[in-house]
């Protein structure tokens, strides 16, 4: 790892900047949206708390910030009924078991998306956040 002890908080800053802007476009270019879940382990609801999508999660399940409601249910409204409840189960299975997330799913625009994640615990060993990627696979979208 490089040591940045001699390096000013403004270069710093502008470091961090640059290398943001290098994820955000390998993550466009690559089609990869990117989501960030503060899972809420207060609520017997273990499907709580708020979802964060960058740019790219809403243009591949044609949503507007303004439009989604930023929740584990406005994200299950955007699959088609028969994949729900499969979904739900594998998301519950991976906070439970603190096992990676790795599942693919319809949306109700037709897109045939592949989600994976990974679940953060605090020192109690609560899930308190997921965080992954989605990305659409255009072989099975395009499959009648």
């Amino acid at each position: 790892m490089e040591d940045l002890s001699h390096i000013s908080d403004k270069e710093l800053r502008e470091r961090l900047m640059e290398k943001e802007e290098l994820v955000a476009l390998a993550l466009h270019v690559g089609g990869i949206g990117m989501w960030d879940w503060h899972l809420d382990p207060q609520s017997e609801n273990p499907l709580s708390g708020v979802v964060h999508w960058d740019k790219q999660m809403h243009e591949l399940f044609g949503t507007t910030p303004a439009t989604w409601g930023g929740t584990f249910k406005a994200f299950e409204d955007c699959l088609i009924p028969e994949d729900r409840s499969a979904v739900r189960d594998a998301v519950s299975a991976s906070i439970g078991a603190d096992a990676p997330y790795d599942y693919s799913f319809h949306l109700t625009n037709g897109k045939y998306i592949r989600g994976k994640g990974r679940v953060f615990r605090d020192a109690d060993g609560r899930a308190v956040r997921m965080v992954g990627v989605c990305v659409e696979d255009k072989i099975q979208t395009l499959k009648p």
